[in-house]
């Protein structure tokens, strides 16, 4: 709007509607923040007008009824083919409709725009405001932080597309496009589902689940050849050199200095972490949450984050934040995943029968601590001394 005037007004005095004020005062409005941060970038000052207080504002419902039935009553015989065409005839009304001569002050409506009105109003920045939404979001303790929801993501031309290869009666493909394409009511007022699935629906997840499956092929058929190889890691050099030199103390009668070597090849691993010849890849995925175990270095785990960006970017049309997707170290920070903390296992002093160890680099699932004192604080509340319960 203020593009199409080629200035900026001073002040806006909008209704109470719920998408720009959340809560009306005429002293200290909450304003929608995406309201506000578009009146902050044009410097524009916002006073909503009361409930009940007509005179706040200016009169300008006969103005914009006006409006409507010029350009209806000039467009309402024509037919369009594309949005563009649309906006194009509403321009060319808005125009004439402009320049138009209005008998009662003998100027146009441009005329008095420009004499009037443009003198007193300020000029636009050079850039235009960028849309924004902003979303309240719980972190866990994983640090992962959802930017954008998955289900309000799918894109439609992608799924149908999916669908088309295995599913062949039309009529259901249609059937499945309208559902897409349905639409919501928000306030009483019809909004366009551009891309992802109907929320609340039993095919949600069923559809989700078919277009996910192609990440699923692309791991299973790209990622998992390419970085997993060997069949076992080579022994710790390290290691190696500390138990030859003990078997040698202890031959020569030395042993407790052979018992001291014997206590540091206790404290590192046997095997060598880094095997070049040896590398180990898992995928799991359940509906759109989904993780990747990863042996070998950091470098390669970077690889294959920006090899699986790139795919759901090109591929399936979905964008990841770099912050959502994190590559963190399993033995030192637990990944939390589907209410659970997955972490690789580490106790030297575990052993078994034959005092080797026994749970080092073993996959480990446990309880996040925050549900644990979560559990703990409801049975205190529900359960006290001198209450008694009765079921049925």
């Amino acid at each position: 709007m203020f593009r199409f005037w080629g200035v900026a007004p001073r002040l806006l005095v909008p209704d109470n509607l719920k998408s720009a004020i959340h809560k009306a005062s005429f002293y200290d409005p909450e304003v929608n923040r995406s309201y506000g941060a578009m009146a902050s970038h044009y410097a524009v000052g916002i006073l909503p007008a009361r409930p009940n207080r007509p005179r706040d504002k200016a009169a300008v419902e006969a103005g914009v009824r006006f409006a409507q039935s010029y350009i209806i009553g000039r467009l309402r015989n024509v037919t369009f083919f594309s949005l563009a065409e649309c906006n194009a005839a509403i321009a060319v009304a808005v125009e004439r409709m402009n320049s138009r001569e209005m008998p009662r002050l003998g100027m146009s409506r441009r005329q008095l725009f420009e004499a009037i009105e443009r003198p007193v109003m300020q000029a636009l920045p050079q850039d235009d405001f960028e849309y924004a939404e902003w979303h309240l979001a719980r972190v866990g303790i994983d640090y992962h932080v959802e930017v954008q929801g998955f289900f309000d993501s799918l894109d439609h031309s992608v799924l149908e597309t999916i669908l088309r290869e295995k599913v062949h009666d039309n009529r259901f493909l249609r059937l499945i496009g309208n559902l897409l394409r349905t639409g919501y009511l928000e306030e009483w007022r019809h909004n366009a589902t551009l891309s992802g699935s109907p929320q609340g629906s039993v095919l949600s997840p069923v559809l989700s689940n078919v277009y996910l499956d192609r990440l699923d092929q692309f791991v299973e058929t790209t990622l998992l050849p390419k970085y997993n190889r060997g069949d076992r890691r080579r022994l710790n050099p390290v290691w190696v050199r500390l138990r030859g030199r003990a078997t040698r103390l202890e031959k020569t009668g030395h042993q407790d200095e052979a018992n001291l070597l014997r206590r540091q090849m206790k404290q590192m691993p046997s095997l060598d972490s880094m095997d070049p010849a040896y590398r180990r890849l898992r995928y799991v995925r359940y509906a759109d949450d989904w993780l990747l175990g990863f042996s070998g270095p950091r470098c390669e785990a970077e690889e294959i984050k920006r090899e699986i960006l790139e795919f759901l970017h090109n591929e399936l049309k979905l964008e990841l934040s770099e912050t959502k997707t994190l590559i963190t170290h399993a033995r030192l920070e637990a990944a939390r995943f589907l209410g659970h903390h997955i972490a690789v296992l580490h106790n030297d002093q575990k052993r078994d029968r034959r005092g080797h160890r026994s749970i080092n680099g073993q996959i480990g699932l446990r309880v996040p601590p925050d549900v644990v004192r979560e559990a703990r604080n409801v049975s205190t509340t529900l359960i006290q001394p001198g209450l008694e319960f009765r079921l049925g």
